[in-house]
């Protein structure tokens, strides 16, 4: 298995012994969930921010797609975070039951208390304004990363079948830098349509990117394809989660692109 960590990564945890001294919520990650947004359901929104501008904007909930966000007008300081957010509602195949973008402007007005965000947004999708609560986090930043657990799910990452079948969760633990007990399996671990396994792993985060290459070999029992599979990942580490697109080639032919989304737990 391969895999290669730059000792000059930035990533941005959620373990308390390594937080700086003093947050600071315009260098960050901010983990914001918006209590009502589309048919009243919360919404989990994941920013991350380097002096006072947001660079990564994410957000996840209502459905299984990832969400796109455009935070360029939000305002980030150490005391507050207003302003508006551009959310792209993303159909994941189920929902929305028009299978259509929904587009969601939300106006933020949060305080700042140590780690806590609090306050309330005004949530307008098409002609229909309503007020929700927010509430988050803030996760500063660290400056070096030893040991983890990744747990993240290639959404649609399998090729034919059902649709609800195709979604590959991958694990793996860091230990002393390197990576050990890496799977591959359906998200609901059953492993009565299709099992995986690992072949290998090769992975660089720097700077907050994540970039990985995937080979996994996949048994099926369904209707999806079983092979050699390659996922190639690009995307962020956001505080204690990680997401990004990814691409998708089966015995080396490109099949698709898709997304992943998961978390990066017990980092120190």
């Amino acid at each position: 298995m391969r895999f290669h960590l730059l000792a000059s990564c930035l990533l941005l945890i959620t373990a308390p012994a390594l937080f700086a001294a003093d947050l600071a919520p315009t260098d960050a990650c901010l983990t914001i969930t918006l209590a009502k947004t589309i048919e009243d359901k919360p919404l989990n929104v994941y920013l991350a921010t380097t002096n006072g501008k947001v660079k990564v904007a994410v957000a996840q909930g209502y459905n299984i797609a990832l969400h796109t966000v455009d935070a360029s007008a939000l305002t980030v300081d150490a005391a507050a975070i207003k302003g508006p957010l551009k959310i792209t509602i993303n159909p994941d195949g189920w929902l929305p039951k028009g299978k259509k973008p929904v587009s969601i402007e939300a106006d933020l007005n949060l305080t700042v208390t140590g780690a806590d965000l609090a306050g309330t947004a005004k949530i307008k999708i098409a002609d229909k304004t309503t007020d929700s609560d927010a509430t988050g986090k803030v996760t500063p930043a660290i400056a070096s990363l030893t040991a983890g657990n990744f747990d993240f799910v290639i959404w649609g990452g399998l090729v034919d079948g059902q649709p609800h079948l195709r979604d590959a969760q991958v694990t793996f633990s860091l230990v002393d830098g390197k990576p050990t007990d890496a799977k591959i399996a359906w998200r609901k671990k059953d492993p009565f349509h299709w099992t995986g396994k690992v072949d290998a792993v090769d992975c660089k985060i720097a700077d907050g990117k994540l970039n990985a290459t995937i080979d996994a070999t996949i048994t099926s029992s369904s209707g999806v394809l079983g092979g050699k599979y390659t996922f190639s990942l690009e995307g962020d580490v956001i505080g204690p989660f990680v997401s990004g697109k990814t691409k998708v080639l089966l015995e080396g032919k490109d099949r698709k692109q898709t997304h992943f989304f998961g978390t990066l737990k017990d980092a120190k």
